[in-house]
């Protein structure tokens, strides 16, 4: 008996359009035709993709990302931020490090004199401010001795002042209280004792040159003080000083107060 696929020969049309007439057709087919040459299964073969190799960058890309997220422009400007606020403090503390330091070579400067002449006698510094007659006496035989001028002038010249008039003033109230200042003038006129002819004017007029002085060096607007404004200031704060003490007794404050 021949094969029923062999009898129908060429004229045999099949179309495989279900799994039933490809289950029908691989009964019909012989032995030695294999399945791997159905010309349905070479064309679904010939359609499977190899299988991808391993991506071996993969870490590589990465690692760059995680670089370039590090590295990226927000990054940076919150770095740039961080460093101008940092800057800012550094820009503050040294601007205040250079003003302590013109402070401190102010100070250096203002206290040379003190520094080259002898040192204050300390007698002379518990006298002051004088309050009566006795103390006037008692500083007059201080000032006498050699180099006890110059050395009260030198001390009394750090007190300095912004003018001629605000450096006698400071000067004269450590020097004496105004209830004995009202008993002096300049020149002892009206029944007042003299303040020209006693030594603690020269202490007062060499006081305010070297307060100039020290000015002029550091820098600062000094003109050039004339005895005669010196002498005038002094006649001014001494005229005053029995107004300030009425005006004290007026306040009933138990000390004078000084200006």
């Amino acid at each position: 008996m021949r094969p029923l696929w062999k009898e129908r020969g060429s004229h045999l049309n099949i179309s495989f359009t279900s799994s039933e007439d490809e289950e029908t057709c691989e009964a019909l087919a012989p032995d030695n035709v294999t399945r791997s040459q159905h010309p349905t299964e070479k064309s679904v073969t010939a359609f499977i993709p190899p299988p991808a190799p391993p991506k071996v960058s993969t870490l590589c890309n990465r690692q760059s990302r995680r670089s370039t997220t590090v590295h990226s422009p927000s990054s940076k400007r919150t770095r740039t931020a961080f460093e101008k606020q940092i800057l800012q403090v550094l820009g503050t503390i040294t601007v205040q490090l250079e003003n302590q330091a013109k402070i401190l070579r102010k100070l250096e400067t203002q206290r040379g004199p003190e520094h080259k002449g002898p040192a204050v006698n300390p007698e002379m510094l518990e006298l002051l401010p004088l309050s009566s007659s006795e103390d006037v006496v008692h500083l007059e035989r201080c000032l006498a001795i050699e180099g006890n001028i110059g050395a009260l002038a030198a001390h009394l010249s750090l007190l300095g002042g912004s003018s001629l008039q605000d450096v006698v003033r400071t000067i004269m109230k450590r020097c004496m209280l105004d209830t004995l200042a009202e008993k002096y003038c300049i020149t002892g006129r009206k029944g007042k004792l003299p303040m020209l002819h006693l030594k603690l004017f020269t202490v007062v007029r060499e006081a305010v040159r070297k307060c100039f002085e020290v000015k002029k060096r550091n820098g600062e607007e000094a003109h050039l003080v004339q005895d005669s404004a010196i002498m005038k200031a002094t006649a001014d704060w001494l005229r005053y000083a029995p107004a300030r003490v009425k005006k004290n007794e007026h306040a009933g404050k138990g000390a004078p107060a000084q200006e």
